[in-house]
């Protein structure tokens, strides 16, 4: 029996179909005449687990996740498809499918946490209780969440002083910062100038030299009679003492007595009252008792002259 080229054509194209989707399974670790079965499982989120991402049971790969997509409702949840093979493990239905991380980099994979109920196995087509173990990543974005904030704060604070700054420092503030800064270096140039004039004065004259020397002088000299100094304040403080023992009240009482009785003198010769009063203040007395004063003496100097007038001896 001849066979057509067309019938052979037909077998080759069946043979290369068959072998390019055992292929496919075959990478995809799903062999075609195995007993895989299909589980599923419902997340909120899937922390970026895609397909062909391994199962694993206490570490030990059984599977593979097969697809994710979206539920056709409204909710926005993910379904996770896992193949399962059927001769390494049975699963209880009670068991957990989690997503876990599974290197440092975040990478992810499907943990099977085994339940407890092994007289109801998973079967073909359920769908397990999902969840999701949090990453170090996920942690770590979490603590540093309020840093990042007020990172981010800072950094606008910081914005608006540089803007202020900048609006600070316009064109005239920099003149007048550059003739600020010349005018201290020019002050610095005098200063130093000044130092040099000084240091050439020194060397020259020596005269803050003798200076010195005097006043070390003067200090060894009190260093020297440091008992004489003290005796004299010792004596300062014996006279002030005493000083302060004394009655410096009753004597300056009875000097206020005294000059308020000397005023109450002159205010009365002032007014013409007593003697003295009438003395400075009564012309016609004054002159009376100078012209009694001149009589007197007229009469005391004829008196010297002529003693016989006015005295008579009888000799008996």
């Amino acid at each position: 029996m001849k066979i057509s080229k067309e019938i052979k054509i037909g077998f080759i194209f069946a043979a290369g179909a068959f072998i390019l989707v055992w292929g496919i399974n075959f990478f995809k670790d799903r062999h075609l005449f195995s007993s895989n079965r299909t589980l599923y499982a419902v997340y909120k989120d899937i922390a970026g687990l895609t397909p062909a991402n391994p199962i694993i049971v206490n570490g030990m790969k059984i599977g593979q996740i097969d697809d994710v997509y979206f539920t056709k409702d409204t909710t926005g949840k993910i379904v996770v498809r896992m193949i399962i093979d059927n001769k390494l493990i049975d699963i209880p239905r009670n068991s957990t499918a989690r997503i876990i991380t599974s290197d440092i980099m975040g990478a992810r994979k499907m943990e099977i946490v085994l339940g407890n109920d092994y007289q109801h196995l998973a079967q073909q087509g359920d769908t397990l209780p999902s969840s999701v173990q949090t990453s170090i990543l996920d942690v770590v974005s979490e603590q540093f969440a309020p840093v990042k904030e007020k990172a981010e704060r800072t950094i606008a604070s910081l914005d608006s002083v540089l803007v202020v700054i900048k609006d600070i420092f316009n064109k005239k503030t920099q003149s007048d910062l550059q003739e600020a800064m010349s005018s201290l270096n020019n002050m610095i140039h005098s200063i130093e100038h000044a130092t040099k004039q000084v240091d050439v004065w020194v060397a020259k004259d020596g005269k803050l030299n003798t200076i010195f020397g005097n006043i070390e002088s003067i200090s060894t000299n009190i260093r020297n009679n440091n008992d004489k100094i003290t005796k004299v304040i010792k004596n300062f403080s014996d006279i002030s003492d005493s000083l302060a023992k004394a009655n410096f009240a009753a004597t300056i009482n009875n000097a206020n007595q005294i000059l308020s009785n000397a005023n109450d003198i002159i205010a009365k010769i002032n007014k013409g009252e007593g003697t003295m009063g009438l003395l400075m203040n009564n012309d016609s007395l004054y002159n009376g008792l100078s012209r009694s004063a001149a009589d007197l003496d007229k009469l005391l100097k004829d008196l010297k002259e002529n003693p016989k007038r006015y005295i008579n001896f009888s000799l008996f």
